[in-house]
């Protein structure tokens, strides 16, 4: 089946820094963020629901009930997790490390206070498990706590959330954040995944039982989300636990091309489609090359930076673009250490063309016009997602079929900053 609901513009630039950026670390977001938007929010263009030709359910569910908090509290807690199969690479200054240090995030359903944003350390609520288990990839310059509102809302609805400061492009990486170790972090992925499994084997421990090994699912975004790609399809780094990939604005999209995409995993992209820093073109050219199931979710007058955590307060309610401090950001940093003597270069460490990578001429990160145009409030941004990223998992996780019915054909006519192309 194929259901066009938004068509988006086609164009390419120079290939160059096909990177990616995420800001700020997670302050709580207030609960006014699922709110309407006022019409001022909304951008000049719009998106036109087309109703499906083959409806698969009928659509009961509405964005409200979507958005609402699930039956449990939130609990938070960090572990600390360390790799020593593999090393981490010299960067810069930096002269490397035996193992890979992973700081880790986890939110889990808990017992106490659903009131509370969430409860750090709480005791874990064993009543639904297993539960199925999304690890979230932070996006160049961030840190795990990123997609804590998506975490969050997951968490509650009975999911067990991870997510890792990656040892070389976080925001504190020692010798400054890179994007050239975008290679190994698939293996942190699989080694974290491999972690919770022997803790949900294990006994005694606070994930005893709780990890259901056939419903592990990945989200990512923008450098995370090329990075949530290549472990869900890349003939060479993919883990084949995943069963469901969500990629929000993300990054290297543009030099995946159709045999990269080697099996078929359901697939949910959801881009801004003003994006200053990874234009809409790479998350169109991306939808074209998966393989089926796929989903496309645009938000008209969705930024990239907006999808970060810390632009859930209301605080941030002002900015004109978010994009403006995304792209002065990237300005300030230089992404593209000098390699060491004799390291392979990025294109053979992701596949190389047999692996489906081509070097064609890519959309340049933050080199349209200006100023940029205004876009959505963080808020609205946040509660756009979190409508498109809970139905897919809930529908490929748990085969719900009143979330796909959901997500197929009531988030785009409830909401007239979405749209969305489907196929499956």
């Amino acid at each position: 089946m194929r259901c066009h609901r938004l068509a988006g513009p086609t164009s390419s630039l120079l290939f160059a820094l096909c990177l990616a950026f995420a800001a700020g670390c997670g302050d709580d977001v207030a609960d006014d963020r699922f709110g309407p938007p006022p019409p001022t929010d909304r951008p000049t263009r719009t998106a036109t629901p087309v109703p499906s030709a083959t409806p698969t359910a009928t659509a009961a569910l509405t964005s409200a009930e979507v958005l609402q908090r699930g039956p449990f509290a939130v609990g938070v807690t960090t572990l600390q997790l360390e790799d020593t199969s593999r090393p981490t690479n010299p960067n810069r200054t930096f002269p490397g490390s035996p193992s890979r240090q992973l700081v880790t995030e986890v939110w889990y359903p808990a017992s106490g206070d659903r009131a509370q944003d969430e409860i750090v350390d709480a005791p874990l609520d064993a009543g639904g498990a297993p539960y199925p288990f999304v690890f979230h990839s932070h996006g160049f310059l961030s840190n795990r706590r990123e997609g804590g509102y998506i975490a969050r809302h997951l968490a509650s609805h009975g999911y067990v959330v991870a997510a890792v400061d990656f040892p070389l492009s976080n925001g504190g990486a020692p010798g400054g954040a890179t994007i050239l170790d975008i290679h190994n972090q698939p293996g942190d992925i699989g080694f974290v995944i491999d972690s919770f499994l022997e803790m949900s084997a294990a006994s005694g421990n606070r994930f005893s039982g709780t990890i259901d090994a056939d419903r592990i699912a990945l989200s990512g975004l923008s450098l995370g989300g090329g990075t949530t790609l290549l472990a869900t399809f890349s003939s060479t780094l993919r883990d084949p636990r995943v069963r469901a990939a969500a990629a929000l604005s993300p990054a290297f999209t543009c030099f995946f091309s159709q045999p990269f995409y080697s099996v078929s995993v359901p697939l949910l992209i959801v881009h801004g489609d003003i994006d200053a820093i990874l234009p809409y073109d790479t998350a169109t050219y991306a939808f074209s090359q998966a393989q089926e199931p796929k989903y496309l979710v645009t938000l008209v007058g969705g930024s990239h930076t907006a999808f970060s955590d810390v632009f859930g307060s209301p605080a941030t309610d002002a900015l004109h673009n978010p994009d403006d401090i995304g792209c002065r950001a990237l300005g300030m940093v230089d992404p593209f250490p000098a390699p060491q003597p004799g390291q392979p270069n990025l294109f053979d460490l992701l596949g190389g063309a047999e692996g489906g990578i081509v070097l064609r001429d890519c959309p340049l990160p933050c080199t349209g016009p200006m100023p940029l145009p205004p876009a959505l409030k963080g808020r609205r941004q946040h509660a756009l997602t979190i409508a498109s990223v809970f139905p897919f998992f809930e529908a490929e996780l748990r085969g719900r079929d009143d979330m796909r019915a959901f997500l197929e054909q009531r988030l785009a006519v409830e909401n007239a900053e979405i749209g969305v192309e489907l196929e499956r």
